[in-house]
């Protein structure tokens, strides 16, 4: 059980630290004049 529980702590954190890297990346985008 603990190890299920570790697998979805660690996906969970894959999918926000992605969307979070999206965002930032997509936010200097947006800031720096192209």
């Amino acid at each position: 059980m603990a190890i299920e529980c570790l697998v979805i702590t660690f996906i969970l954190g894959a999918i926000v630290f992605s969307f979070a890297r999206a965002d930032r990346i997509r936010w200097v985008i947006a800031t720096v004049p192209l």
